[in-house]
């Protein structure tokens, strides 16, 4: 045979040529927990690498809600001057009497005057940042002692 005899030709020529030696392999015991434990090492890994994903997504959350906290806080303030609340909130300070007397006007005042969606965003720009280090903290937590498991075996 040639050398760029294909290998299903030479495997059926040694077959049916009796002069060729066939190759024996000795049969091994395969030990029976083995099949266990080859599947928890692929649950083990599967969780590991789900535990990965959930620490890139919520790291890259964390930085956007950081980068969005800034300019957030700056429409709030903006928001606030614009509508005067500060100028509102500052009478209960200077003209404490007026306020008494006129209570339940100057909480409608100040109510219609706050910046409702600044307020919102920011609300929702701080949960996320809170949340996302909360989740990313408890994640961390759990791929370190996964991964000096996963080591020690």
């Amino acid at each position: 045979m040639h050398q760029k005899a294909s290998l299903f030709r030479i495997i059926e020529y040694s077959m049916n040529n009796k002069n060729i030696p066939q190759l024996k392999f000795k049969q091994h015991e395969i030990p029976s927990e083995l099949y266990d434990k080859v599947l928890q090492r692929v649950y083990k890994e599967r969780g590991l690498l789900t535990l990965k994903r959930r620490l890139v997504i919520f790291s890259v959350s964390l930085i956007i809600s950081l980068i969005a906290f800034f300019p957030v806080i700056n429409l709030v303030r903006a928001g606030l001057a614009e509508s005067g609340f500060i100028q509102f909130f500052t009478l209960i300070f200077s003209d404490f009497e007026v306020i008494k007397m006129y209570w339940q006007n100057f909480l409608l005042i100040l109510l219609e005057s706050l910046p409702i969606t600044g307020l919102i965003t920011l609300l929702i720009t701080s949960l996320v940042f809170l949340e996302s280090i909360n989740i990313l903290v408890h994640d961390l937590r759990i791929f370190r002692r996964t991964n000096n498991l996963l080591k020690n075996n």
